[in-house]
């Protein structure tokens, strides 16, 4: 019973958010360089997945582009943004370099909402 239950309810979100990609907002997550818009409808609830581009960090997003093109690899790229105590994604300087995770693992280069695509489904975890 509790696995048909939790599969109807997979199911279910999957759609939710299927629709809303398809409506052009966001399915989730907040990827760096957009910020999120706060939205109310006409019957006064919230409307959500809004986003905008953050046009300071989408400066640094495109500066990232450009080092890579130019054959740097992640590692040099988040050496040097860490280096210019660039904030990142968390948004929080800590003992952590702010870039290493998200470009050593080269995510940000794989991200569709830096290529002005909205995507959904692409992800192997179920």
């Amino acid at each position: 019973m509790n696995a048909l239950y939790l599969t109807d309810l997979r199911a279910k979100v999957r759609r939710g958010l299927e629709g809303r990609v398809r409506q052009g907002r966001s399915g989730g997550g907040l990827c760096y360089g957009y910020d999120v818009v706060r939205e109310i409808d006409l019957r006064g609830e919230p409307v959500y997945g809004g986003r905008s581009i953050n046009h300071a960090k989408a400066a640094v997003v495109c500066s990232i582009f450009e080092a890579f093109a130019a054959g740097k690899s992640p590692r040099v790229i988040a050496r040097g943004l860490n280096d210019q105590r660039i904030s990142g994604p968390g948004g929080v300087r800590g003992l952590k370099p702010p870039f290493g995770a998200t470009l050593y693992g080269a995510r940000v280069f794989c991200t569709t909402s830096f290529m002005s695509a909205a995507s959904f489904g692409t992800s192997n975890v179920t």
